[in-house]
Protein backbone atom coordinates (compact mmCIF):
# COMPACT_ATOMS: atom_id res chain seq x y z
CA UNK A 1 0.00 0.00 0.00
CA UNK A 2 1.47 3.31 -1.17
CA UNK A 3 1.34 5.92 1.55
CA UNK A 4 -0.63 8.64 0.89
CA UNK A 5 0.99 12.24 1.42
CA UNK A 6 0.27 15.93 0.12
CA UNK A 7 1.55 16.35 -3.86
CA UNK A 8 3.89 19.05 -2.23
CA UNK A 9 5.80 16.12 -1.11
CA UNK A 10 6.01 14.34 -3.63
CA UNK A 11 6.82 17.36 -6.13
CA UNK A 12 9.78 17.80 -4.05
CA UNK A 13 10.77 14.26 -3.63
CA UNK A 14 10.47 13.81 -8.06
CA UNK A 15 12.24 16.62 -8.42
CA UNK A 16 15.15 15.59 -6.49
CA UNK A 17 15.12 12.59 -9.26
CA UNK A 18 15.42 14.35 -12.40
CA UNK A 19 19.10 13.38 -12.21
CA UNK A 20 17.78 9.71 -12.31
CA UNK A 21 15.33 9.17 -15.07
CA UNK A 22 14.80 5.88 -14.93
CA UNK A 23 13.71 5.55 -11.20
CA UNK A 24 11.09 8.66 -12.22
CA UNK A 25 10.05 6.21 -15.31
CA UNK A 26 9.00 3.54 -12.85
CA UNK A 27 7.52 6.31 -10.49
CA UNK A 28 5.03 7.08 -13.21
CA UNK A 29 3.73 3.44 -13.31
CA UNK A 30 2.94 3.37 -9.48
CA UNK A 31 -0.30 4.82 -9.59
CA UNK A 32 -2.17 7.61 -11.36
CA UNK A 33 -1.55 10.13 -8.28
CA UNK A 34 2.29 9.48 -8.88
CA UNK A 35 1.60 9.66 -12.49
CA UNK A 36 0.29 13.03 -12.73
CA UNK A 37 3.43 14.42 -10.44
CA UNK A 38 5.96 12.82 -12.18
CA UNK A 39 5.09 13.50 -15.78
CA UNK A 40 5.34 17.23 -16.06
CA UNK A 41 8.99 16.53 -13.97
CA UNK A 42 10.18 13.60 -16.95
CA UNK A 43 8.73 15.76 -19.82
CA UNK A 44 10.64 19.31 -18.75
CA UNK A 45 13.56 18.52 -20.73
CA UNK A 46 12.93 15.17 -22.57
CA UNK A 47 16.02 14.84 -24.59
CA UNK A 48 18.37 15.34 -21.30
CA UNK A 49 16.01 12.83 -19.16
CA UNK A 50 14.33 10.47 -20.56
CA UNK A 51 15.81 6.97 -20.07
CA UNK A 52 15.49 5.83 -23.98
CA UNK A 53 12.45 3.28 -23.62
CA UNK A 54 13.59 2.08 -26.97
CA UNK A 55 16.85 1.19 -29.00
CA UNK A 56 17.64 1.42 -32.71
CA UNK A 57 19.48 -1.24 -34.51
CA UNK A 58 22.60 0.04 -36.59
CA UNK A 59 24.75 -2.47 -38.33
CA UNK A 60 27.50 -0.22 -38.16
CA UNK A 61 27.58 0.72 -34.34
CA UNK A 62 24.90 -1.58 -32.98
CA UNK A 63 22.04 -1.06 -30.26
CA UNK A 64 22.18 2.74 -29.45
CA UNK A 65 19.50 5.22 -27.54
CA UNK A 66 16.75 6.66 -29.75
CA UNK A 67 14.92 9.52 -29.25
CA UNK A 68 12.00 8.47 -31.99
CA UNK A 69 9.33 7.49 -28.93
CA UNK A 70 9.50 10.97 -27.71
CA UNK A 71 9.08 12.53 -31.07
CA UNK A 72 5.78 9.78 -31.88
CA UNK A 73 4.29 11.49 -28.19
CA UNK A 74 4.47 14.74 -29.23
CA UNK A 75 2.89 13.64 -32.69
CA UNK A 76 -0.27 12.75 -30.85
CA UNK A 77 -0.52 16.09 -29.23
CA UNK A 78 -0.24 17.60 -32.25
CA UNK A 79 -3.61 19.50 -33.55
CA UNK A 80 -6.22 18.24 -35.85
CA UNK A 81 -5.31 20.32 -38.85
CA UNK A 82 -1.07 20.16 -38.43
CA UNK A 83 -2.23 16.02 -38.03
CA UNK A 84 -4.14 16.33 -41.05
CA UNK A 85 -1.59 17.89 -42.92
CA UNK A 86 1.15 14.51 -41.73
CA UNK A 87 -1.43 12.93 -43.51
CA UNK A 88 -1.87 14.45 -46.20
CA UNK A 89 2.08 14.38 -46.99
CA UNK A 90 1.78 10.90 -46.59
CA UNK A 91 3.69 10.59 -43.08
CA UNK A 92 0.78 8.51 -41.64
CA UNK A 93 3.05 5.40 -41.71
CA UNK A 94 6.10 6.76 -39.62
CA UNK A 95 3.97 7.91 -36.94
CA UNK A 96 1.21 7.55 -34.62
CA UNK A 97 -1.34 10.17 -36.05
CA UNK A 98 -4.27 9.68 -34.98
CA UNK A 99 -3.90 8.38 -31.05
CA UNK A 100 -4.79 10.06 -28.43
CA UNK A 101 -2.21 11.40 -25.78
CA UNK A 102 -2.61 10.49 -22.33
CA UNK A 103 -1.29 13.52 -21.22
CA UNK A 104 -0.32 17.16 -22.56
CA UNK A 105 3.19 16.16 -22.84
CA UNK A 106 4.20 19.61 -25.00
CA UNK A 107 2.74 21.97 -22.25
CA UNK A 108 5.39 20.25 -19.82
CA UNK A 109 8.28 21.18 -22.14
CA UNK A 110 11.18 23.94 -20.00
CA UNK A 111 13.97 23.25 -22.33
CA UNK A 112 13.97 23.03 -26.12
CA UNK A 113 17.25 21.17 -27.72
CA UNK A 114 16.58 22.53 -31.21
CA UNK A 115 19.56 20.19 -32.42
CA UNK A 116 18.68 17.23 -30.66
CA UNK A 117 14.94 17.54 -31.96
CA UNK A 118 15.90 17.71 -35.69
CA UNK A 119 18.25 14.64 -35.18
CA UNK A 120 15.78 12.91 -33.09
CA UNK A 121 13.13 13.95 -36.21
CA UNK A 122 15.92 12.93 -39.04
CA UNK A 123 15.93 9.05 -36.97
CA UNK A 124 12.43 8.61 -37.83
CA UNK A 125 12.90 8.41 -41.31
CA UNK A 126 15.28 5.90 -42.80
CA UNK A 127 18.26 6.55 -45.40
CA UNK A 128 16.61 4.60 -48.24
CA UNK A 129 13.82 7.86 -49.03
CA UNK A 130 15.34 9.93 -51.64
CA UNK A 131 17.68 12.82 -50.15
CA UNK A 132 14.93 15.33 -51.08
CA UNK A 133 12.21 13.81 -49.89
CA UNK A 134 13.76 12.75 -46.63
CA UNK A 135 14.55 16.08 -46.21
CA UNK A 136 11.27 18.07 -46.93
CA UNK A 137 9.55 15.34 -44.27
CA UNK A 138 12.15 16.34 -41.88
CA UNK A 139 11.10 20.13 -42.42
CA UNK A 140 7.56 19.49 -42.11
CA UNK A 141 7.59 17.41 -39.17
CA UNK A 142 10.01 20.18 -37.44
CA UNK A 143 7.24 23.03 -38.48
CA UNK A 144 5.02 21.70 -36.83
CA UNK A 145 6.32 20.64 -33.86
CA UNK A 146 7.81 24.23 -33.32
CA UNK A 147 4.59 25.38 -33.72
CA UNK A 148 2.65 23.11 -30.94
CA UNK A 149 5.89 24.07 -28.59
CA UNK A 150 5.57 27.83 -29.30
CA UNK A 151 1.77 27.87 -28.83
CA UNK A 152 1.09 25.12 -25.88
CA UNK A 153 4.71 25.65 -23.52
CA UNK A 154 3.61 28.54 -21.07
CA UNK A 155 6.76 27.88 -19.31
CA UNK A 156 9.73 27.14 -21.28
CA UNK A 157 13.09 28.71 -20.02
CA UNK A 158 15.91 27.52 -22.02
CA UNK A 159 16.59 26.99 -26.03
CA UNK A 160 20.00 24.85 -26.57
CA UNK A 161 21.31 24.92 -29.87
CA UNK A 162 24.56 22.79 -28.76
CA UNK A 163 24.48 19.19 -30.11
CA UNK A 164 24.32 16.29 -27.82
CA UNK A 165 24.72 16.91 -24.01
CA UNK A 166 22.78 13.89 -22.80
CA UNK A 167 24.16 11.19 -24.71
CA UNK A 168 27.99 11.93 -24.40
CA UNK A 169 28.16 8.08 -23.19
CA UNK A 170 26.87 7.22 -26.73
CA UNK A 171 28.37 9.81 -28.95
CA UNK A 172 30.21 7.29 -30.97
CA UNK A 173 27.65 5.46 -31.36
CA UNK A 174 25.54 8.23 -32.67
CA UNK A 175 24.11 7.12 -36.87
CA UNK A 176 25.15 9.01 -39.95
CA UNK A 177 21.16 10.07 -40.33
CA UNK A 178 21.27 13.62 -39.58
CA UNK A 179 21.11 15.78 -42.72
CA UNK A 180 22.48 19.41 -42.52
CA UNK A 181 20.76 21.93 -40.00
CA UNK A 182 17.52 22.76 -41.06
CA UNK A 183 16.72 26.12 -38.94
CA UNK A 184 12.31 26.80 -38.39
CA UNK A 185 12.58 30.55 -37.17
CA UNK A 186 10.42 30.05 -34.06
CA UNK A 187 10.20 34.07 -33.33
CA UNK A 188 7.95 34.21 -36.78
CA UNK A 189 5.43 31.26 -35.80
CA UNK A 190 1.94 32.45 -33.62
CA UNK A 191 2.22 33.36 -30.29
CA UNK A 192 6.14 33.73 -30.26
CA UNK A 193 6.60 36.96 -28.32
CA UNK A 194 4.29 35.73 -25.72
CA UNK A 195 6.33 32.24 -25.24
CA UNK A 196 9.98 33.41 -26.06
CA UNK A 197 10.12 36.53 -24.14
CA UNK A 198 10.12 34.95 -20.69
CA UNK A 199 13.04 32.77 -21.87
CA UNK A 200 15.76 32.74 -19.02
CA UNK A 201 18.67 31.19 -20.91
CA UNK A 202 20.16 30.56 -24.05
CA UNK A 203 22.95 27.81 -25.02
CA UNK A 204 24.83 28.39 -28.63
CA UNK A 205 26.68 26.19 -30.48
CA UNK A 206 27.65 28.40 -33.56
CA UNK A 207 27.12 28.43 -37.13
CA UNK A 208 23.36 29.57 -36.26
CA UNK A 209 21.88 31.80 -39.03
CA UNK A 210 22.88 35.46 -38.77
CA UNK A 211 19.12 36.40 -39.48
CA UNK A 212 17.88 33.94 -36.77
CA UNK A 213 19.54 35.43 -34.01
CA UNK A 214 18.64 38.81 -35.16
CA UNK A 215 15.74 37.66 -34.95
CA UNK A 216 15.99 36.24 -31.35
CA UNK A 217 17.43 39.57 -30.41
CA UNK A 218 14.11 41.57 -31.22
CA UNK A 219 12.00 39.41 -28.43
CA UNK A 220 14.44 37.40 -26.48
CA UNK A 221 15.62 40.43 -23.72
CA UNK A 222 15.50 39.30 -20.28
CA UNK A 223 18.35 36.31 -20.27
CA UNK A 224 19.92 35.68 -17.18
CA UNK A 225 22.28 32.80 -18.89
CA UNK A 226 24.17 32.65 -22.03
CA UNK A 227 26.57 29.67 -22.78
CA UNK A 228 28.91 29.95 -25.89
CA UNK A 229 30.20 26.51 -26.77
CA UNK A 230 32.01 27.73 -30.39
CA UNK A 231 31.59 30.52 -32.37
CA UNK A 232 30.08 30.44 -35.83
CA UNK A 233 31.66 32.36 -39.34
CA UNK A 234 30.11 35.31 -38.62
CA UNK A 235 29.19 36.42 -34.89
CA UNK A 236 27.15 39.45 -35.57
CA UNK A 237 24.13 38.28 -34.84
CA UNK A 238 24.93 36.68 -31.40
CA UNK A 239 26.44 40.27 -30.22
CA UNK A 240 23.18 41.48 -30.79
CA UNK A 241 21.56 39.27 -29.35
CA UNK A 242 23.92 39.86 -26.48
CA UNK A 243 23.49 43.34 -26.72
CA UNK A 244 19.70 43.21 -26.53
CA UNK A 245 19.67 42.11 -22.76
CA UNK A 246 18.63 44.00 -20.35
CA UNK A 247 19.60 41.40 -17.07
CA UNK A 248 22.19 39.19 -18.08
CA UNK A 249 23.88 37.66 -15.27
CA UNK A 250 25.42 34.99 -15.87
CA UNK A 251 27.77 34.35 -19.11
CA UNK A 252 29.79 31.03 -19.55
CA UNK A 253 32.63 30.71 -22.79
CA UNK A 254 33.54 27.79 -24.23
CA UNK A 255 35.36 28.56 -27.51
CA UNK A 256 38.78 28.32 -28.85
CA UNK A 257 38.65 30.83 -31.08
CA UNK A 258 39.81 34.90 -30.74
CA UNK A 259 36.88 36.77 -29.58
CA UNK A 260 37.20 40.05 -28.69
CA UNK A 261 34.26 41.31 -30.33
CA UNK A 262 32.20 39.07 -27.90
CA UNK A 263 34.44 40.27 -25.01
CA UNK A 264 33.36 43.98 -26.41
CA UNK A 265 29.50 43.28 -26.36
CA UNK A 266 29.96 41.76 -22.81
CA UNK A 267 31.49 44.24 -21.46
CA UNK A 268 28.44 46.58 -22.46
CA UNK A 269 26.67 44.46 -19.46
CA UNK A 270 29.16 45.64 -16.30
CA UNK A 271 26.12 46.83 -14.17
CA UNK A 272 24.21 43.45 -14.43
CA UNK A 273 26.65 40.40 -15.16
CA UNK A 274 27.36 38.26 -11.46
CA UNK A 275 29.48 35.28 -12.83
CA UNK A 276 32.01 35.09 -16.01
CA UNK A 277 33.14 31.94 -16.83
CA UNK A 278 35.80 31.55 -19.97
CA UNK A 279 37.43 28.37 -21.07
CA UNK A 280 40.18 28.30 -24.05
CA UNK A 281 40.33 31.99 -25.44
CA UNK A 282 43.26 34.00 -26.39
CA UNK A 283 44.53 37.14 -25.00
CA UNK A 284 42.99 37.22 -21.14
CA UNK A 285 43.54 40.52 -19.85
CA UNK A 286 42.03 40.58 -16.09
CA UNK A 287 41.48 44.19 -16.59
CA UNK A 288 38.50 43.54 -19.08
CA UNK A 289 36.50 42.60 -15.97
CA UNK A 290 37.86 45.51 -13.76
CA UNK A 291 34.55 47.42 -14.71
CA UNK A 292 32.52 44.87 -13.77
CA UNK A 293 30.52 46.43 -10.80
CA UNK A 294 28.46 43.46 -9.38
CA UNK A 295 30.80 40.79 -10.73
CA UNK A 296 30.67 37.91 -7.95
CA UNK A 297 32.69 34.62 -9.61
CA UNK A 298 35.10 34.84 -12.41
CA UNK A 299 36.65 31.59 -13.74
CA UNK A 300 39.47 31.02 -16.39
CA UNK A 301 40.35 28.36 -17.64
CA UNK A 302 43.13 26.95 -20.01
CA UNK A 303 43.77 23.18 -20.51
CA UNK A 304 47.43 22.21 -19.47
CA UNK A 305 48.42 21.30 -23.13
CA UNK A 306 47.65 24.59 -24.98
CA UNK A 307 50.30 25.92 -22.16
CA UNK A 308 53.22 24.74 -24.61
CA UNK A 309 51.73 26.21 -27.53
CA UNK A 310 53.37 29.86 -27.40
CA UNK A 311 50.75 32.14 -27.75
CA UNK A 312 48.33 30.37 -29.51
CA UNK A 313 45.81 30.37 -26.60
CA UNK A 314 47.55 33.02 -24.24
CA UNK A 315 49.83 35.68 -24.60
CA UNK A 316 53.93 34.81 -23.48
CA UNK A 317 53.44 37.25 -20.67
CA UNK A 318 50.04 35.40 -19.54
CA UNK A 319 51.60 32.34 -19.86
CA UNK A 320 54.94 33.07 -18.01
CA UNK A 321 52.38 34.29 -15.50
CA UNK A 322 50.36 30.89 -14.80
CA UNK A 323 53.82 29.03 -15.15
CA UNK A 324 55.08 31.40 -12.16
CA UNK A 325 51.96 30.28 -10.14
CA UNK A 326 51.88 27.08 -10.95
CA UNK A 327 55.96 27.02 -9.61
CA UNK A 328 54.74 28.83 -6.22
CA UNK A 329 51.90 26.27 -5.76
CA UNK A 330 53.67 23.29 -6.41
CA UNK A 331 56.88 24.74 -3.92
CA UNK A 332 54.03 25.76 -0.95
CA UNK A 333 52.21 22.02 -1.76
CA UNK A 334 55.62 20.41 -1.01
CA UNK A 335 56.48 22.83 2.17
CA UNK A 336 52.86 21.70 3.27
CA UNK A 337 53.97 17.65 2.78
CA UNK A 338 56.98 18.40 4.48
CA UNK A 339 55.25 20.61 7.14
CA UNK A 340 53.04 17.49 7.61
CA UNK A 341 55.50 14.53 7.96
CA UNK A 342 56.97 16.52 10.56
CA UNK A 343 54.02 16.97 12.62
CA UNK A 344 52.40 13.59 12.00
CA UNK A 345 55.37 10.89 11.39
CA UNK A 346 56.98 9.57 14.32
CA UNK A 347 60.35 10.43 14.49
CA UNK A 348 62.88 7.65 14.94
CA UNK A 349 66.89 8.09 16.20
CA UNK A 350 69.31 5.89 14.09
CA UNK A 351 70.11 3.51 16.80
CA UNK A 352 74.44 3.62 18.10
CA UNK A 353 77.09 1.08 17.71
CA UNK A 354 76.76 0.44 21.14
CA UNK A 355 72.76 0.00 20.74
CA UNK A 356 73.66 -2.72 18.44
CA UNK A 357 76.01 -4.57 20.22
CA UNK A 358 74.24 -7.68 21.77
CA UNK A 359 73.67 -6.95 25.52
CA UNK A 360 74.45 -9.23 28.34
CA UNK A 361 71.54 -11.05 29.88
CA UNK A 362 71.53 -11.60 33.65
CA UNK A 363 71.13 -14.75 34.94
CA UNK A 364 69.42 -15.31 38.33
CA UNK A 365 70.45 -18.76 40.32
CA UNK A 366 67.17 -20.44 41.10
CA UNK A 367 67.16 -22.33 44.29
Amino acid sequence: MVPSLPPETYQNIFRNLVTDPRSLAFAIRVNRTWSEIAIPILWQNPFATMPFPSFILNTNNGNIPSDVPIIETYITCLPEEAKKKLIDAGLKTYFPITEKPTYDYASYLQTLNYRLLQDAVSEVFPDTILEETRKTYITLVLEELCKLFISQCANLKSIQYIGYPSLSPYIIAIPSRSIEPIFIDLCELPGAEACLSKLQSFEYGGNIPIDLLHAFSRVVKELDNLTITALGDDNEGLIALIDAQTKLQNVKIDAHENIPNIMSAIQSKTGTIKKVSIVGRTSILLDEFCRFSNLEELTLEFPYNRLSRSSLWITQAEKQEILRRQREFQQSFHQAQIQYQLQVAPVVQPLTQQQLQPQPVAIQNQK
